[in-house]
């Protein structure tokens, strides 16, 4: 974890000039003793064997230096997984299947979104620490009868040869041994399995006590079908695996007793202004009748939700308030700016927890 007293850890506070100064100051002196010095021959082969004595041991603790390096390397190589890095994802995210929502996140552009879901983790210190050197994530929040509650997937800078020795030194995490060799950390109070490595750090909670492994190996999960395209250069973007239940939820929100077979459900946030956001939302069906359908219905909600009810609410501003748009077998919607208690409902209402 990142270190506050800056004083301990700054190790450039010497002058360099004054050291190099000084460096000069006795390469000359050294350089002077020679020449005033006279060594008899017995004196001067001690000397020389000396010399080449401690030429010899440091040549020796050279070799030793760098073959404890290689050895290094090649165990870091073999106990970490081989992951592909966030600029290689392509259309592969590496989690668990199974989840009931997975989102992929770039966590500098979108600090406050990730804050509002509703995962007591994220509050924690600790993790709020991890996420300050994480550039980019990849999360997966799971049913509880999956055994899972999340897992998460993450690429920054991380210090994971501290993180190690702090594990270590705690009675609240033990070190596992993972089925594909690599080694993880888990914590039996949290329920909670963490491995990070310098450049990428996986965390796995579960809902009991048997520790969930936290890395997942390539090909992972696959993306949907346009979904990448969707979300462009959003900074948070969120794909749901039962649509319908995501859009019936909603309709039962509204009080209206009517069922679609939405198949797949894309929710990201662009930023708008004054650190606001706002959302795109995408229902993917199985034909374009069924997305003429779910237009229709819309236009149907938006009358009764302004005729009955009357006013704004949450729901106006997120899916009534501009008129959706229908491409082929795919109907979108965008919303208005939303703030940031609005979009905590949001995610509360589409059940991301």
């Amino acid at each position: 974890m990142a270190c506050k007293n800056t004083k301990e850890i700054n190790f450039f506070r010497e002058d360099l000039t004054q050291r190099r100064e000084g460096a000069e100051e006795e390469k000359e002196k050294g350089l002077r003793k020679p020449l005033k010095q006279k060594l008899s021959y017995p004196e001067t082969q001690m000397y020389n064997g000396e010399f080449a004595n401690n030429n010899f041991a440091s040549l020796k603790s050279l070799r030793l230096c760098v073959n404890l390096f290689f050895v290094i390397i090649l165990l870091s190589c073999k106990s970490a997984p081989k992951i592909p890095d966030a600029a290689s994802l392509g259309k592969n995210i590496p989690l668990e299947s199974g989840a009931s929502v997975y989102l992929i996140a770039d966590v500098k552009e979108a600090s406050k979104l990730i804050s509002l879901l509703p995962v007591k983790e994220l509050n924690d210190s600790q993790t709020k620490q991890m996420l300050e050197r994480t550039d980019f994530l990849a999360a997966a929040i799971y049913p509880k009868e999956s055994g899972r509650r999340f897992q998460i997937a993450a690429w920054g800078d991380y210090p994971s040869s501290g993180a190690d020795m702090a594990f270590s030194v705690s009675k609240s995490w033990k070190k596992m041994q993972a089925a594909a060799k690599y080694s993880y950390w888990y914590s039996e109070d949290n329920k909670l399995s963490i491995a990070m490595y310098s450049k990428q750090a996986f965390a796995a909670a579960s809902v009991n006590d048997t520790p969930i492994e936290p890395v997942t190996a390539a090909p992972g999960v696959n993306m949907p079908e346009g979904f990448a395209a969707f979300r462009g250069n959003s900074p948070f973007s969120c794909w749901f695996i039962d649509g319908a239940a995501v859009i019936n939820r909603i309709l039962n929100s509204l009080k209206l007793p009517i069922r679609f077979p939405v198949q797949e459900f894309f929710l990201v946030f662009f930023p708008a202004e004054e650190g606001k956001y706002y959302a795109s939302i995408r229902m993917c069906f199985e034909n374009e009748s069924q997305a003429r359908g779910m237009a229709s219905l819309f236009t149907l909600a938006n009358n009764y939700i302004f005729g009955e009810l009357g006013g704004k609410s949450l729901l106006t501003s997120i899916f009534f308030a501009n008129k959706p748009v229908q491409n082929e077998k795919d109907l979108d919607i965008k919303s208005a700016v939303l703030s940031e208690a609005e979009i905590a409902q949001l995610f509360q209402l589409i059940n991301m927890n």
